[in-house]
C-alpha cells in the first residue's frame, strides 16, 4: 500500500494540492523518503510540512495496538516511553526533547515547515520544541539514526531501504524501485472471467460493444427492456461483487475490485491513510486494503500505467439505476473530462527561493 500512498499523492498533486502534510511517523527514513520522492522523482518544489506528535504513553500504547488508523508505534518505542514515563516529570522533558529533535531533522531535510501536534499540547511547550530546534541547528544530522523505529519487515521505496545510510549526504535518499515491493500472487477466476468479458463486450469499437450501445439506446425508451437488463445487471453482479448498485461502476478502472461493496469508506482514488502496517484494511482486520489487490493485479498483469488514471467522484444520481446502460450511453464516469494534467510534470510550483 506504500507503493499506492504514494500514486495516489501523485494523484492529488495533478488534481491541484497546493502544500503536502504527511502522516505521523517515527523513521527517518520515511521523512528522507517522502522529500526524495517529492524533490529527486516528480522533480517538484511543492511546500511540504512534516507531522510531529509529541508522544505520550497513554497515545503510544493505543498506536501500538492500531487503534489508531494509520498510526503505528513498534513495541521499542512504546517500551522506551513508558520508561520515561516513570521519571520525576512523567516523561515531558523526553517527549517535548524527541519531538525538537524531529523538528530540527524535518528542517535539515528540507521540509518547509512541521505541524507539531499532540494531546494537550500547551504554548510554552510548543516553544520549547521550536527553541531546543533551534539550537539543535546544523547538527541535527546527529540524531538521525535515533529515529529508527520503523519494524522489522518494513518496505522501504528507495534503494537501500533498511539499509540506508543515515548521514547529511544521503538526504537525497535513493532511487524509487517498486519492483522491490514483495509480490502478491492472486488468482480469481471472477477476475479473468471479468476481463474476459471486457475485451469482447466493453471495449470501445468492438463487436460486443457496439452490439450492446444499440441495446441500451432502444432501452432508453422501452421501460420493460431496461428492467430486464437492470435485472440481468445485478443477477451477475451480486454474487461475483457484493454489488450494491451505485451504478456510476468503477470495476473496470480497479481490476474489478468493487470499492463500494469491499472498501468501508468507498475509496477510489487510492488507499486511505488508515491502513494497518501489514497493508490490512482498518476496518475489516482479516482483509487487505482493496487498492493491496488493485495494485498487484495491475503489476502482475504488467499495467502500472493504468493505476494513474483518477476516477471521478461517484455521481449519486445514478443510484439504482443500471451502470450497464449508464456505460454504454456516456453517462457515468467514464464518458466524465476532469480537465487534469495527466503527469505531475505541468504541475511544477515555484515556492522555494
Amino acid at each position: 500500500s506504500a507503493v499506492m500512498q504514494y500514486r495516489k499523492l501523485e494523484k492529488k498533486i495533478r488534481a491541484g494540492a497546493d502544500f503536502i502534510i504527511s502522516q505521523l511517523g517515527y523513521d527517518s527514513r520515511k521523512f528522507i523518503e517522502l522529500i526524495s520522492y517529492l524533490r529527486s522523482h516528480l522533480e517538484l518544489d511543492m511546500p511540504i510540512v512534516g507531522s510531529v506528535y509529541v508522544l505520550s504513553a497513554g497515545a503510544a500504547r493505543f498506536m501500538n495496538q492500531g487503534e489508531v488508523p494509520g498510526c503505528y508505534v513498534t513495541d521499542r518505542l512504546l517500551n522506551q516511553v513508558r520508561e520515561e514515563a516513570d521519571s520525576e516529570d512523567r516523561g515531558r522533558s523526553a517527549r517535548l526533547e524527541r519531538a525538537a529533535r524531529q523538528v530540527a531533522i524535518l528542517k535539515g531535510l528540507g521540509y518547509n515547515g512541521a505541524h507539531i501536534e499532540g494531546l494537550h499540547l500547551r504554548f510554552q511547550d510548543v516553544r520549547a520544541i521550536i527553541g531546543r530546534a533551534n539550537e539543535i541547528g546544523d547538527n541535527w544530522s546527529d540524531h538521525l539514526r535515533e529515529f529508527d523505529y520503523s519494524p522489522p519487515d518494513a518496505f522501504f521505496l528507495f534503494e537501500g531501504g533498511r539499509d540506508f545510510e543515515f548521514t547529511a549526504a544521503g538526504k537525497e535518499g535513493g532511487k524509487p524501485d517498486p519492483s522491490r515491493t514483495p509480490g502478491m500472487r492472486l488468482f480469481s477466476p471472477v477476475f479473468w472471467l471479468s476481463a474476459f468479458l471486457h475485451r469482447f463486450v466493453f471495449t470501445p469499437q468492438t463487436l460486443g460493444y457496439r452490439m450492446m450501445r444499440r441495446l441500451c439506446r432502444v432501452a432508453e425508451n422501452r421501460r420493460a427492456l431496461y428492467r430486464l437488463i437492470s435485472f440481468v445487471e445485478s443477477t451477475v453482479k451480486k454474487p461475483m461483487f457484493g454489488c450494491r448498485r451505485c451504478d456510476d461502476c468503477a470495476l473496470f478502472d480497479m481490476f474489478y475490485v468493487c470499492p463500494e461493496s469491499k472498501c468501508p469508506k468507498g475509496q477510489r482514488i487510492g488507499p486511505c491513510g488508515g491502513s494497518r502496517i501489514d497493508g490490512r484494511c482498518e476496518v475489516f482486520e482479516d482483509k487487505p486494503c482493496i487498492w493491496e489487490i488493485v495494485y498487484w493485479r495491475a503489476r502482475n498483469r504488467r499495467k502500472p500505467g493504468e493505476l494513474d488514471f483518477i476516477i471521478p467522484p461517484r455521481d449519486w444520481s445514478l443510484y439504482d439505476t443500471s451502470s450497464w446502460v449508464n456505460y454504454f450511453l456516456g453517462y457515468d464516469h467514464s464518458a466524465a473530462d476532469l480537465d487534469i494534467p495527466k503527469t505531475t510534470a505541468g504541475t511544477r510550483l515555484e515556492y522555494l527561493p
